[in-house]
């Protein structure tokens, strides 16, 4: 059930959909495009996911590399659902020069053979992932075929999550600062939250406030998705029970029915209904990038303060914060036609200049592992540094660095609602998808075997 076109690997199922989606797209940027202008420059089409103020801010450096040097010419070209068109482009002969994914994506387009590793590119050993802070060096990292751990792109951005926390509601509750461990946000969110006729009115912390990061939980009481040295998975080891039965006491504490009511009246995550801007919640777990959405609609006015997310007190340790990190990142696909530009223009990008640029528009904190005092006194998150202290700690973690990733999500994703519907216990959920989840590496391990690539020990799966 699976094709190889010039030697990329890609699914039938991804193929027809991906060519479906965007046979106009190949078309209008596909084999037929420009390869050197009029005035001798070579062409390098870059295809990106950002658009809007993002995409503004990352056309606005390719402009800068384009003026700052006569050889070669970045078009920036806005790309909905670039993986998908991106592998489906590489695999048909027709692709981009330069590519901007998502860091979960490396491993699938590495396996793949979809991308290059910078050591086979001319002078892409220079574009070394350890001038990185540690939580962004795993993005683009990833094992080829002999085992072999090698960069397989540059970060472009990165940003990690904190606690932000609404300084007026913690005043009003007589609450001196942020929460420190686990059990300290409990209480907070207890005597932050406000019940009148049965109905929540405000609430201290909503874990599904904005619902977009299902794993992140279970690090918080020393738990993990999975092993990585034998892919078994772990949801249903100690820390990850004792941490979603933490989510799903606090879901259910007041009701379900009324919690779900609650939460229904929350507006968009982009405007000025945003529940932590509207006061409805006093504490979010968030990136830095929520400092644009605060000084959009709640003005110079709304005081908050960041914190790293508090650990259980029996594994908190202040000098190394546990969260979570994702990060943006830019390939360079196999069999480009000039791959010394390609690296011409990652080093651009790679300029401390040029990446603080980027996050500052994007109100990241920098990938990099020092930020210039410049950044620091510009960034508009007054919180910045709690992002960096998670960047920086040995504790920080990343989506499983396994193409199944995809598949995993959607299992914890899903595991959501029974958990916080409470009509079982967290630990009888948990033990359900991780049955799940283990099917789902098992096959992934079984397809790597099949390919000749190197099987973890101990993993399982049909040969």
């Amino acid at each position: 059930m699976r094709g190889a076109v010039r030697g990329i690997e890609v699914t039938r199922r991804g193929a027809i959909g991906a060519l479906a989606g965007g046979a106009l797209w190949f078309v209008l940027a596909g084999p037929g495009r420009e390869r050197k202008r009029r005035d001798g420059r070579v062409v390098l089409d870059y295809w990106e996911k950002w658009t809007g103020q993002e995409g503004a801010a990352m056309e606005a450096i390719v402009d800068a590399f384009n003026q700052s040097q006569s050889r070669v010419w970045v078009r920036y070209l806005a790309t909905a659902g670039v993986s998908e068109k991106a592998m489906i482009s590489i695999a048909g002969g027709a692709s981009p020069d330069l590519v901007g994914l998502y860091g979960h994506d490396v491993p699938q387009f590495a396996e793949s053979g979809a991308i290059t590793a910078l050591d086979e590119l001319p002078g892409g050993e220079s574009l070394s992932p350890e001038r990185y802070a540690g939580a962004f060096r795993g993005f683009v990292r990833h094992a080829d075929r002999d085992g072999r751990e090698r960069a397989w792109g540059v970060v472009s951005s990165g940003g990690t999550l904190a606690l932000y926390w609404n300084k007026a509601r913690f005043a009003e509750a007589g609450l001196p600062g942020p929460p420190r461990t686990a059990e300290e946000l409990d209480t907070a969110h207890d005597r932050l939250t406000e019940v009148r006729g049965g109905r929540i009115v405000r609430a201290g912390f909503v874990d599904r406030e904005p619902g977009w990061w299902s794993w992140v939980f279970g690090p918080i009481f020393g738990g993990r998705v999975w092993d990585p040295e034998s892919w078994r998975s772990e949801l249903s080891g100690e820390g990850s029970v004792r941490a979603y039965q933490w989510v799903q006491d606090r879901a259910t504490r007041h009701g379900v029915s009324p919690m779900k009511q609650f939460r229904s009246g929350f507006g968009n995550y982009d405007s000025p209904r945003n529940a932590f801007l509207a006061g409805e919640v006093a504490m979010v777990l968030q990136g830095p990038w929520l400092a644009n959405i605060i000084g959009a609609y709640a003005g110079e006015g709304f005081e908050y303060g960041v914190a790293p997310m508090p650990a259980s007190g029996s594994i908190r340790d202040d000098g190394a914060p546990v969260g979570a990190a994702e990060a943006d990142v830019v390939v360079v696909p196999r069999g480009v036609k000039d791959p010394g530009a390609c690296v011409e223009f990652l080093r651009f990008c790679q300029e401390r200049e040029n990446l603080e640029r980027l996050s500052l528009a994007h109100f990241k904190n920098s990938p990099l592992a020092e930020s210039s005092e410049g950044f620091r006194s510009l960034h508009p998150n007054r919180g910045l540094a709690a992002f960096d202290a998670v960047a920086k700690s040995p504790r920080s973690f990343t989506t499983p660095r396994t193409r199944a990733w995809p598949e995993i999500k959607r299992e914890m994703d899903a595991m959501m609602d029974p958990v916080c519907e409470g009509n079982e216990p967290a630990s009888a959920v948990l033990a359900r998808v991780d049955r799940r989840v283990q099917a789902v590496l098992d096959r992934q391990t079984a397809r790597r075997r099949r390919r000749g690539w190197p099987v973890p020990g101990g993993a399982g799966g049909p040969a």
